[in-house]
């Protein structure tokens, strides 16, 4: 079986009102790679056809945005910063702007 051609690639999004979550089926490589690294998405089924790659997930629908696509995480790994370490970095910065004037 032939890889499909351009024209015949998509990613489609059903955002059913009715349910809890939208659903998300793509055979697009890119798009297929970006979902199975999110941490929000859920991959419900995927295989070939053909060549071609394709996969079907779901996002709750609180995650979703319909123009940004799937919320972003929270970053896990922030720096917490100290009043110490706060107060140094503030030093340093108004040192190097009366440096560059």
């Amino acid at each position: 079986m032939a890889a499909i051609t351009r024209d015949e690639m998509e990613t489609t999004v059903v955002n059913n009102l009715g349910q809890d979550y939208v659903m998300i089926w793509s055979n697009v490589a890119r798009d297929i790679s970006k979902l199975e690294k999110h941490p929000r998405v859920e991959i419900i089924n995927k295989g070939r056809h053909g060549q071609t790659r394709w996969v079907e997930a779901r996002v709750p629908m609180g995650e979703w945005n319909p123009v940004s696509g799937v919320k972003r995480a929270e970053s896990t790994n922030k720096r917490v910063w100290t009043d110490e370490e706060r107060q140094a970095a503030a030093e340093r910065l108004a040192k190097a702007r009366e440096a560059r004037t």
